[in-house]
C-alpha cells in the first residue's frame, strides 16, 4: 500500500501541468473570443454612418447615450472606441488575474494531494515497521 501512495507524486506533478496547460489554453480562447467581439464592433462602428445606429451601438456598450444627438458623429465614435480599449484593457487583465488565480489554486491542491500521500506513505511504512518487529 505504500507503494502505491509513492507512486503517486509522479502522477500529481504530470497531471498538475496536464491542468495547468488546459486551464491556460481555455482562457487564451475566451479572451481570442472576447477580443475578437470588440474587433468586430470596432469594425462595425466604422460601417455605421447614421447616428441613430450609433447610438444604438453606443447603448449596447453600456454608454449614456443621451447626448450622442447633439455631439458631431466623429466625437461619438472617439467615444464608443474609448470605451472600447477600456473594455480591451480590463478584458486582458480579467485574463491574466484569472490565469493566475487557477495557477495558483490548481498548485494548492497538488500540494495537497501530494502532503498527504507523503503523510499516508510515512503511516504505513511506520506500521510495517512496528508489525515486522513484533513478529520478530
Amino acid at each position: 500500500m505504500a507503494i502505491g501512495f509513492i507512486f503517486l507524486i509522479p502522477l500529481v506533478v504530470l497531471n498538475t501541468n496536464r491542468l495547468i496547460d488546459s486551464s491556460k489554453e481555455q482562457i487564451t480562447e475566451q479572451l481570442a473570443t472576447q477580443l475578437n467581439q470588440i474587433k468586430n464592433v470596432d469594425s462595425q462602428l466604422d460601417q455605421v454612418s447614421d447616428i441613430n445606429q450609433i447610438i444604438a451601438l453606443g447603448k449596447s456598450l453600456g454608454l449614456n447615450t443621451d447626448d450622442f444627438p447633439s455631439i458631431p458623429k466623429s466625437q461619438v465614435k472617439t467615444q464608443i472606441r474609448t470605451r472600447l480599449a477600456t473594455f480591451k484593457s480590463n478584458v486582458e487583465q480579467q485574463s491574466v488575474n484569472t490565469q493566475k488565480q487557477q495557477t495558483r489554486s490548481i498548485l494548492k491542491n497538488s500540494a495537497k494531494i501530494l502532503f498527504s500521500g507523503t503523510i499516508m506513505f510515512s503511516i504505513f511504512i511506520i506500521i510495517w515497521l512496528v508489525i515486522g518487529r513484533v513478529y520478530i
